[in-house]
């Protein structure tokens, strides 16, 4: 997800009256998963260093309890099926 994205998604969250922590990366959501309470994490599939279907893949084993929004516009958004297939129960593609 684009800064700017991200950015919007995040203050569109907060203003709904919802707590929100924000990272880089996959690596940085997992770290924050971690170290606290998270019910909802939304990737974007394609970052750097560490992937969003990767990140989806260790959520899975690790807090399996926790909702996944994944999302992508890179290459025509054909990731989305693979991280459906890792759990996620719904998949929404922009027309």
């Amino acid at each position: 997800m684009n800064q700017v994205c991200g950015r919007f998604c995040a203050r569109s969250w907060r203003g709904g009256g919802y707590e929100v922590s924000e990272a880089a990366d996959g690596n940085g959501a997992l770290r924050q998963i971690r170290s606290g309470h998270v019910d909802l994490l939304i990737t974007d599939l394609v970052m750097p260093e560490k992937e969003g279907i990767e990140t989806i893949q260790l959520l899975r084993n690790e807090a399996p309890g926790i909702g996944i929004i994944a999302i992508s516009g890179a290459f025509g958004g054909q990731f989305l099926g693979v991280a459906e297939a890792l759990g996620p129960p719904r998949r929404w593609r922009s027309r």
